[in-house]
């Protein structure tokens, strides 16, 4: 692990990156290592298994996210951020996949993992499927991966009037109160894209 993490370091990514990958990778070994499997012999089946895991919503590590987070179920009525959710997010199961496979991709470029990444394939980013559609028709999403989650499209969360005269009072320029009521007063970026 320490090795593909020196790889990212080396091609710039940021320590709340690195931090990010690292914790992804240990939630993996983790559980290859509640099955008795070492990483090297792990199977699409065991991805499939963990996927799974991650979608539970009796998954016992939701628990364990930090001492000042709200409990399941509970919503934040400063930001009006949504409850937590009983299972991991499809935003996050996604990473995780891709933070695994990743891993998997950098050791068979060395030669000492499997031959062939347990992590089904994900589909080319942009790829040509819209490459030279006409810009007036819909524009059409590609597959999925295997075991990518639907992600849902969230909206942006407003803020209330107090909350906003909060962040605009501690402002502390003039020039910092003239671009935020620019922005708010235009509607190129309300406030409810702040939070």
């Amino acid at each position: 692990m320490q090795d593909y993490l020196a790889e990212l370091l080396a091609a710039d990514c940021s320590p709340l990156t690195l931090r990010s990958y690292a914790f992804d990778l240990l939630d993996w070994f983790r559980f290859l290592a509640a099955a008795g499997v070492g990483w090297q012999h792990a199977t699409r089946a065991l991805v499939r298994d963990w996927v799974l895991g991650l979608r539970s919503p009796t998954d016992p590590r939701r628990g364990r996210r930090g001492r000042d987070r709200a409990p399941a179920g509970a919503s934040s009525t400063a930001t009006g951020k949504p409850p937590q959710r009983p299972s991991y997010a499809p935003a996050t199961i996604n990473h995780r996949l891709s933070v695994v496979a990743g891993f998997y991709q950098h050791h068979t470029r060395l030669g000492n993992g499997p031959a062939v990444n347990p992590v089904p394939n994900e589909p080319p980013r942009g790829g040509r499927r819209n490459a030279h559609r006409n810009p007036m028709e819909p524009w059409m999403p590609g597959p999925r991966g295997g075991y990518r989650q639907k992600a849902p499209q969230r909206l942006p969360r407003a803020l209330s009037d107090e909350l906003y005269e909060r962040v605009f009072a501690a402002l502390t320029s003039n020039r910092d109160r003239a671009i935020v009521s620019l922005l708010v007063s235009s509607a190129a970026a309300p406030p409810s894209c702040w939070a």
